[in-house]
């Protein structure tokens, strides 16, 4: 099974178009009215795993971070992802660091 989605700005420009299925991983990019990258992670089965990006306007990246990318199926079926892992880093539109953070499992370890 597979849903069509179509998202366009208001002048026009369209910033996100895929086929979903839940039955494979597949990478989201998003994009500004600009035309320049929004947001680009891998979902699967409604859960983000992976690398995850997010840029401004003016193309400068403004966060970078991991999902788990191990999604073990619980006795109920369901996936259990979409949990930070590792360094997530925060930037300013110039591209300089604003916030790292530190996620195990979800939960927040360290920061600076």
């Amino acid at each position: 099974m597979y849903v069509f989605v179509e998202e366009r700005c208001e002048n026009g420009n369209l910033i996100y178009c895929d086929s979903l299925s839940p039955l494979k991983a597949a990478t989201h990019i998003r994009y500004h009215c600009n035309g320049k990258k929004e947001m680009e992670y891998t979902v699967w089965q409604s859960n983000r795993i992976g690398p995850f990006r997010e840029w401004y306007e003016n193309d400068q990246l403004k966060i970078q971070g991991q999902f788990d990318e191990t999604i073990p199926l619980e006795k109920t079926g369901f996936v259990n992802a979409s949990k930070k892992q590792g360094l997530w880093v925060s930037y300013d539109e110039q591209g300089n660091v604003m916030q790292q953070v530190r996620y195990k499992d979800g939960t927040v370890v360290g920061s600076k």
